[in-house]
């Protein structure tokens, strides 16, 4: 089973990542040609400073080439999380409004001690909002169910 992951949550953290992998391959690089200029010196001869040089500017290459292909996948991720923050927002309300009351009057208001009501109660709010969201991706899903039946069974 996945669980879900929040695009708000992914988009934070896909930025941080961004921001720590340009920074740190724009300050290694200007390390490394502060080593070449003999400008910071370091005990090696020429041959060990090159291999040095290239073998770090290549790792600094491949994390800035990384941060920025994060910092370009930051606006998709912010369109999804707008998105899914309005489908989350307009399913809840939708099963708030529309079919609380027939959930409560088959399964009741209050939990019961042995917790057998839950997947029965589960079922339906998992088939009224697939029927009213069929194109949603399980984990999202079962994100919104979990968040429905908390509010409704705190």
């Amino acid at each position: 089973m996945k669980i879900y992951v929040d695009e708000n949550q992914k988009y934070y953290e896909t930025k941080s990542s961004a921001q720590t992998l340009t920074g740190v391959s724009i300050a290694g690089a200007i390390l490394i040609i502060l080593v070449d200029l003999d400008i910071i010196p370091l005990n090696m001869d020429i041959t060990n400073k090159a291999i040095f040089s290239s073998v770090m500017g290549l790792m600094l290459l491949i994390f800035f080439i990384i941060g920025i292909r994060s910092f370009l996948a930051l606006k998709k991720i912010a369109s999804t999380a707008k998105n899914n923050d309005n489908i989350y927002n307009e399913a809840v309300s939708y099963f708030m409004d529309n079919c609380r009351s027939t959930l409560i009057e088959r399964y009741g208001d209050t939990v019961n001690a042995m917790g057998d009501d839950y997947f029965l109660r589960s079922d339906y709010i998992t088939s009224k909002i697939k029927d009213r969201y069929p194109d949603l991706s399980e984990e999202f899903l079962d994100h919104i169910v979990e968040d429905i039946y908390s509010q409704i069974y705190n």
